[in-house]
């Protein structure tokens, strides 16, 4: 009985070193591809250079998204109420109301650029971004579909004027 009980264990450790080696070449991989995508700041950094270079001091922009850091990085104020997207797609906070409420005050004092931080995201396709409602189900279970009134003055307000790794910053049309 003993003999059956370390051939038995021999090959427990030798599934766990197989087990633990391809647990290492995935993490090593990982490694890798992260250290060769750049990072949050530097794509901020990035767009709030371009950004800077292609408003004045005074302008205000949207990031459409959860990336203050361009704020920062472009050392321009929001424009509207809300910095982020967050509140104007969290069910059960926003309505009709809101958007209408926020888009009105985006339309008297509208921002000179608007920055999709999340056209790099996952929740939409490839080729999509802010002005397009996602599929059903893919918005992580946010509520876009009360910013349809948004969407057309933007797609009727600004143009696309560059892509900074997969992120789209929009200028006014009137420029």
């Amino acid at each position: 009985m003993p003999l059956l009980a370390r051939e038995a264990s021999s090959k427990r450790r030798f599934l766990l070193a197989v087990a633990l080696a391809a647990l290492a070449i995935v993490a090593a991989s990982i490694a890798a591809a992260a250290n060769t995508a750049p990072s949050r700041g530097q794509v901020a950094a990035e767009i709030g250079e371009w950004v800077r270079s292609h408003t004045n001091a005074g302008d205000t922009i949207l990031v459409w998204g959860v990336d203050a850091g361009i704020y920062l990085a472009a050392a321009r104020e929001p424009a509207g109420r809300f910095p982020y997207d967050l509140p104007l797609v969290t069910r059960g906070y926003v309505t009709e109301g809101l958007i209408r409420a926020w888009l009105a005050d985006l339309v008297a004092a509208p921002p000179r650029v608007i920055v999709d931080s999340e056209a790099a995201s996952g929740y939409w396709a490839e080729d999509d971004d802010f002005l397009r409602p996602p599929p059903p189900g893919t918005a992580g279970g946010r509520d876009l579909d009360l910013l349809g009134p948004f969407r057309e003055w933007a797609r009727g307000s600004y143009v696309l004027a560059v892509e900074i790794d997969g992120r789209k910053v929009y200028e006014r049309a009137d420029r």
